[in-house]
């Protein structure tokens, strides 16, 4: 008989236990793991239930109300699927049942676990067919995530939860779902076939998600509760067995996203996309898609046909998840073979075979002074961390990382002396701002994408022009609105 079992049928006839707190007792009482449900744990069976406010309740999961969603590329706020907790009773939504700790003993804070930077370093895709070229280059990055675990094994691949932070700008689309009580605090918990998703306002007023993946809800519930921020980072107590902390490192590398663009013969192209995250990562980019597996040497691929010649291809590789987009393929066997011939080369071999419209990482120092000849630089941006980034990018989104950095530099200065009402100060970067119409940078990619004229927009809008463009129509600049609009990491 399963302990916890045994132990029930103790206490009085008609009593309930909670899924989460069958998992506590365990624990506590043998030692065993919270982290995995049992099969009964799954089941839709109405439990009775008290007032949340009084610390107990019944967790009721609804095994199939499953629901997916397709989010964008370059989002770091997850679209998540709607659906697989809910409850109902008389008093409304309820709260997952909370123990009175005033008198455990601290927990103990969990070790990280390093991946080595073999497994960090992004992949570097070549073609061998001397008639395909590399012909675009991007290497995005943004703050993704403040922290992450995951089983050390799977190096991403397997069960994992990154912690986000979040505010009203960006959110998740949820399906019916349970109010859930974190600590002293409530969110909502919702999930699909693999995600299980926590949102929470935590004391200090951080609102935090915690996306979880091959994690069943109450583990993903279980990681929430251990949860705190300091200094914009998340740390945890003791986390459900098997799962680890991931160092800075590994959590400062879950938002870059690089994409190789390829022309052939003709009007063939591949776009070779690899996204740092690796199941975390990948599912963003086929959830909701009606995708077939199929063999792709010792590895199973996810395709879709999307016609007329093109087709899309998505599978995880360790720490990273890679995507394949091509057009111009006979037949899904045709495309699956060429995929199959892309290789991987290290580092020297790759640099040395860039073509001269790509910046590369060794004149990438070089380049960065060039571009910085005419413009103020902003007290409070690293610049020696943009000439010795390790990103190669074309000439365009090459010149978008660095002035992008300057700009947001500029208007963290014009928001923090807003804020302290330092007119001076705020006179300086709005001036710093305007000269942006003469930087040579942006007069050079103003005819070739839509970037100049957004920074332009914003700094006229800080020197007292109309505003920003929203829906709503111009508004006034804000943090929220320069980290979606211009990509700023405030």
């Amino acid at each position: 008989m399963d302990e916890i079992e045994m132990f029930a049928s103790l206490r009085p006839a008609g009593a309930t236990i909670d899924v989460l707190v069958r998992n506590e007792l365990r624990a506590e009482l043998f030692g065993a793991s919270p982290g995995a449900r049992s099969s009964a744990d799954g089941q839709d069976v109405a439990s009775s239930v008290t007032d949340g406010a009084s610390g107990r309740a019944e967790l009721l999961v609804l095994a199939d109300e499953r629901v997916s969603r397709r989010v964008g590329p370059r989002s770091s706020v997850l679209a998540v699927a709607a659906a697989a907790v809910l409850i109902l009773g008389a008093v409304g939504v309820w709260s997952v049942a909370q123990r009175d700790t005033s008198n455990e003993p601290a927990a103990t804070t969990t070790e990280s676990v390093s991946l080595t930077q073999a497994d960090l370093a992004p992949p570097r895709p070549a073609i061998d067919d001397p008639l395909w070229l590399l012909t675009y280059l991007d290497d995005n990055d943004f703050d993704a995530a403040i922290g992450a675990v995951f089983e050390p094994s799977s190096k991403f691949d397997g069960p994992s939860a990154v912690i986000e932070t979040w505010s009203d700008g960006g959110g998740v689309e949820l399906g019916p779902a349970a109010s859930v009580s974190i600590g002293a605090s409530v969110g909502t918990t919702s999930s699909d076939d693999s995600a299980a998703v926590v949102e929470w306002t935590d004391g200090q007023g951080n609102r935090l998600r915690v996306f979880g993946l091959s994690l069943g809800v109450d583990t993903v519930v279980e990681i929430a509760r251990a949860v705190s921020v300091q200094s914009g980072r998340a740390t945890f107590a003791e986390l459900p067995g098997g799962l680890v902390a991931a160092e800075a490192t590994v959590v400062e590398s879950l938002g870059r996203s690089i994409e190789y663009q390829f022309k052939g013969p003709g009007t063939d192209t591949l776009d070779v996309r690899t996204y740092a995250g690796g199941a975390f990562a990948n599912r963003a980019r086929v959830a909701g898609e009606d995708r077939a597996a199929m063999p792709l040497g010792d590895e199973d691929i996810l395709v879709a046909d999307l016609g007329d010649g093109r087709y899309r291809a998505n599978t995880i590789r360790g720490f990273w998840a890679w995507e394949f987009d091509g057009s111009g393929f006979a037949s899904t066997a045709e495309f699956l073979a060429f995929v199959g011939e892309v290789r991987v080369v290290d580092e020297q071999t790759w640099q040395s075979a860039l073509p001269s419209s790509v910046v590369g990482s060794g004149s990438r120092a070089a380049d960065v002074n060039a571009l910085l000849a005419d413009v103020p630089i902003p007290p409070n941006v690293d610049m020696d961390a943009l000439r010795t980034s390790d990103s190669s990018e074309s000439r365009y989104p090459f010149i978008v990382a660095v002035s992008g950095s300057l700009v947001c530099g500029w208007l963290d200065v014009w928001f923090d002396a807003e804020a302290a009402g330092d007119q001076a100060r705020m006179g300086d970067a709005a001036t710093a701002l305007a000269s942006s119409r003469n930087w040579t940078m942006l007069l050079e990619i103003a005819a070739q994408g839509g970037w100049s004229d957004v920074v332009w927009q914003w700094a006229d809008a800080v020197n007292g022009g109309p505003g920003v463009a929203s829906g709503a129509g111009p508004q006034s600049p804000t943090r929220d609105a320069a980290r979606s609009a211009l990509g700023c990491q405030f």
